[in-house]
């Protein structure tokens, strides 16, 4: 993918395998980035991949390489010292962001993307646990009519797993950042390898939330349609989550993030289940691949 290659003729029409040139690499993270979006573009304008970049989102993903070696230790400072030294030790925000590229096409090169889900729940004394269930809009690029989780959305480039999820909250369910911000807890994350219909590796890593909330009654906050990519809202209990769950109804990610729910309070467990180890251990696959540092 070299600079000097200003077009994208008929070298493209079967693609092996794509690379930056080593001027490129000098550039830094801007130069390849517009390498990628060129390419892809060009891919896209050509109707190549047309089962990827059919779902073009104009959105793009931060892509990761390695973590830049630490600094070799310095001699031992003061006390007061020592501590401002290891404070600053940690690498800043998206600093081994090699890159970002366009959502929909991360998996034609097989590299990790990012998302957070939120469930909403409700648990009082007596009462059966209810989940706050969406159904996915019929005009979803994909998976339209399935059931979800009740937040849910890709980290876009340069933004973080905690500011993403309060801005999909209020987007998707008109759920307020003050009220999520008082009450979501960062409970999991789930790592797994997702295979498209078409046959495209996707490893994916998942921020999971809970949010606790109120039985609605009124002037209690619910969530509600927003932003045309929800239908509706529904509050369903355990045994019809799990009902629904077993008949294919929720995309397919959202049904692990529920997985992982049930198993984090309580509600699947070594004794009910002969397959919790198994689960347990699914839903944390190893990420081969590099991400945040």
């Amino acid at each position: 993918m070299s600079t000097e290659n200003g077009g994208l003729g008929e070298q493209w029409k079967q693609v092996y395998a794509v690379g930056f040139a080593e001027g490129v690499n000098r550039e830094g993270r801007e130069a390849r980035r517009e390498q990628v979006d060129r390419v892809v573009r060009g891919w896209k304008a050509q109707g190549m991949f047309k089962e990827v970049l059919g779902g073009w989102r104009d959105e793009e993903y931060d892509i990761y390489g390695p973590p830049a070696p630490s600094p070799a230790p310095a001699p031992a400072p003061s006390s007061t010292t020592a501590e401002s030294s290891k404070a600053n030790s940690s690498p800043s925000p998206r600093s081994n962001v090699a890159f970002s590229m366009e959502r929909s096409a991360c998996a034609l090169f097989g590299v990790a993307t990012f998302g957070v889900h939120m469930t909403a729940y409700i648990e009082e004394e007596g009462q059966p646990l209810k989940f706050w269930v969406p159904r996915r809009s019929a005009t979803k690029q994909t998976w339209p009519s399935y059931l979800d989780n009740t937040v849910a959305g890709g980290i876009s480039a340069g933004s973080t797993p905690y500011s993403t999820i309060l801005r999909e909250a209020i987007e998707e369910a008109s759920l307020p950042p003050s009220f999520v911000a008082s009450r979501i807890h960062g409970s999991s994350v789930l790592v797994y390898n997702y295979r498209t219909a078409d046959g495209w590796l996707q490893p994916e890593v998942q921020y999971v939330y809970d949010l606790r909330m109120d039985a609605p009654r009124e002037g209690t906050v619910r969530p509600g349609v927003n932003d045309g990519e929800v239908q509706e809202f529904m509050l369903m209990d355990l045994g019809e989550v799990v009902d629904r769950m077993v008949k294919g109804e929720f995309k397919p990610n959202c049904a692990i993030v529920l997985l992982d729910f049930f198993l984090r309070h309580g509600y699947l467990t070594p004794e009910n289940d002969s397959r919790f180890l198994e689960v347990a251990m699914r839903l944390r696959r190893t990420l081969a691949l590099p991400g945040p540092a």
